[in-house]
């Protein structure tokens, strides 16, 4: 049973399943080797929206947990398994756009997805086994750079000198024994499949 099989058998997790991970025109590209005939090839992959979960919504529960906005699982043709968390935070009508990207309260949603929905959700659908790596994505864009010329050489230049390096230092997050450090990315980074 594929892994789109078991989730579509779980009403909650079902119901996330989405087919762009884009929120406002910010978020992650999917490639083109994850379709076919247009639509999303859910032998390849799979993009929850973890946010409007029932158990982390606000309109299903009362003062519910931080959460990440997408959980994509992208899985190749050996039946392996690539994790990507992605935290997407608009930083462009923010007086301070760096504040929008407070590290606690980034950090305790990639926490809470590991913890909350990983460890006790997904372990019930996903072989731990065919797990191949993992990655956590923060998709910003503090410094209006999107549309400019050298973005990601300016981009990287301006992660030294503000909150944004601070993830660089951090312990890596574990998820099922594998490990990854929250990046900071300009939008829209590509998420490939196998």
């Amino acid at each position: 049973m594929s892994i789109h099989q078991k989730i579509a058998a779980q009403a909650n997790d079902y119901l996330c399943l989405r087919e762009y991970p884009i929120e406002n025109g910010l978020g992650v590209e999917i490639s083109e080797n994850c379709f076919q005939n247009s639509e999303l090839d859910y032998d390849k992959i799979l993009i929850l929206k973890l946010d409007e979960h029932n158990d982390y919504c606000s309109s299903f529960t009362h003062n519910p947990p931080a959460m990440i906005d997408f959980l994509i699982y992208t899985q190749c043709c050996d039946e392996s398994i690539n994790i990507h968390l992605v935290e997407i935070r608009e930083t462009s009508g923010a007086r301070s756009p760096i504040v929008r990207l407070n590290p606690k309260e980034i950090i305790t949603k990639f926490n809470n997805a590991i913890e909350l929905y990983l460890n006790v959700h997904a372990i019930s659908y996903l072989n731990i086994e065919k797990i191949k790596s993992v990655s956590a994505y923060l998709v910003c864009d503090p410094w209006k750079l999107r549309d400019k010329e050298e973005r990601e050489e300016i981009f990287a230049s301006k992660i030294k000198t503000c909150a944004l390096d601070f993830y660089s230092t951090l312990r890596p997050l574990k998820v099922f024994g594998k490990s990854c450090l929250i990046k900071p990315h300009l939008p829209n980074p590509i998420i490939e499949c196998c």
